[in-house]
């Protein structure tokens, strides 16, 4: 779902994502390694460091992880051996999807009362 000034619906995560990232992620399949796990983060769709989840083939890149959770977050994801990603546990992202659900609430309203306007 296409927001304002440039925001977009991640598909999967239910949270608010840059135009750059959406078409990424909406171009295609991901590539994957030989063990299976994709090659690129799920969340922004670009390489780097990423760190892969114990529970399915996502990977999720150091700076998404820091840009939305904070430094300690991304130290305990990266410390743990077992560590299921946003997909595998949806809870992590409550709070940037209640935000995601805000922002888009706003949008819908703000435009429909410009169309209001604009035919009275």
């Amino acid at each position: 779902m296409i927001g304002a000034n440039n925001r977009f619906v991640h598909l999967l995560l239910k949270v608010l994502i840059c135009k750059n990232c959406y078409h990424f992620n909406t171009s295609g399949e991901f590539k994957k390694d030989e063990d299976g796990s994709e090659l690129y983060c799920r969340w922004c769709g670009q390489g780097g460091q990423v760190l892969c989840c114990s529970s399915c083939e996502f990977v999720f890149c150091k700076r998404c992880i820091k840009n939305n959770f904070g430094v300690k977050k991304f130290k305990e994801i990266r410390n743990s051996d077992d560590w299921s990603c946003f997909r595998c546990h949806p809870e992590q992202l409550s709070s940037l999807r209640a935000s995601c659900a805000e922002f888009m609430e706003y949008y819908r309203t703000e435009l429909a009362y410009k169309m209001i306007r604009l035919f009275l």
